[in-house]
């Protein structure tokens, strides 16, 4: 074997090894590591010997991409990360160890069947592997929002803040009418959302993003895309970076509140559908009466409302949409995600988390 080549290969299993070894905060290794899906384990290290090589030894850089022209589609996955810094890449790391699973990237790849088919160059597939951050993003937005404080909690009548068990994570809060009632909208959940997406610095974003598309009949429950219709919008756009610099939009994301009427589900999810950019649909509850499987609950009534709206926009479906649906007052998040295969959403099938 050349010297070159042996020593990329060793440098790989040297992250094998480093990765399985690695002691977490209670001093033990990874033990589970041979147990993990392969392609997570030649994502991080591949994706860590590529970091390695780039910053230590540029021709070793150079004949570890050429060997990787020719490997199967496990080893090619970092490609979709080499953007990352440091600090990314070991937080991946960390993710995949403490076992988070990245539902929509394990579908991707049982779908792909592991044929060597480039989804490298399919600029939908790869904004999969962004996904983990995404709902990394929701969950602390929701978290945020569940310890929001109101006008009313920070000065009561004496001037002094009565007694919570909540701690704000920053320093936004719902105001109140004059009647003293709160006011609770979208626009908070969208301000708590881009406050945790600053977080991830490889990320742009724009605000009521101009569509590519353009639309009519928004002020109906059957609106559509008609090339001489008029431009609309849409509540957040993600882009990803290349070289510190905008590369491409990849998600688009619609904030709602409360049981909005028909005209406005349906205009929003064809926004979404139409597009041809994943979709996030941030739904924010107040509260839920109800058992989630009784016909007349809160949650009930609102997916009936979103699948009725997926019928009317089906027809121009070319993206994925994640729902992510928000109740408040028992910190709680429903999700779920309509892929390319998927038509409605299923109750029984929403994923719970409580906070």
């Amino acid at each position: 074997m050349n010297p070159k080549i042996r020593e990329v290969v060793e440098t790989h299993e040297m992250f094998h090894a480093l990765h399985h070894l690695t002691l977490d905060d209670k001093g033990n290794i990874w033990e589970d590591y041979p147990n993990v899906p392969d392609y997570y384990l030649e994502l991080l290290t591949q994706l860590f010997t590529f970091s390695y090589l780039k910053q230590t030894d540029q021709a070793l850089l150079k004949i570890f991409i050429d060997m990787n022209k020719y490997q199967s589609l496990k080893y090619k996955t970092w490609r979709l990360y080499e953007d990352f810094d440091d600090s990314c890449i070991e937080r991946l790391y960390w993710n995949i160890r403490n076992g988070h699973k990245i539902e929509v990237i394990e579908k991707l790849i049982e779908k792909l069947n592991y044929k060597g088919k480039n989804m490298i160059s399919n600029p939908y597939n790869h904004l999969y592997f962004f996904l983990n951050d995404i709902e990394e993003i929701c969950d602390q937005t929701a978290d945020c929002l569940f310890n929001m404080p109101t006008s009313s909690n920070i000065v009561s009548k004496n001037n002094k803040p009565p007694s919570s068990n909540k701690v704000p994570k920053n320093n936004l809060i719902f105001p109140n009418y004059s009647n003293y009632d709160i006011r609770i909208s979208e626009q908070e959940a969208r301000v708590q959302f881009i406050l945790n997406l600053e977080k991830f610095s490889k990320y742009f974003y724009s605000i009521e993003t101009p569509t590519e598309l353009k639309y009519s009949d928004f002020t109906t429950i059957n609106p559509k895309v008609n090339a001489k219709g008029r431009s609309a919008e849409v509540d957040l756009s993600i882009y990803d970076k290349k070289n510190g610099e905008v590369n491409k939009k990849i998600i688009n994301i619609e904030f709602k509140k409360g049981q909005p009427d028909e005209t406005a589900i349906n205009k929003d999810l064809l926004k979404l559908y139409a597009e041809d950019k994943f979709g996030i649909w941030f739904h924010l509850l107040e509260n839920a009466r109800g058992d989630i499987n009784n016909k007349n609950s809160t949650i009930s009534s609102l997916i009936k409302k979103l699948n009725k709206g997926l019928d009317v926009v089906l027809k121009n479906k070319s993206s994925c949409i994640m729902f992510f649906i928000v109740i408040l007052n028992q910190n709680r998040i429903l999700s779920s995600t309509i892929d390319v295969k998927t038509d409605k959403l299923d109750i029984a099938k929403l994923k719970e988390k409580k906070f």
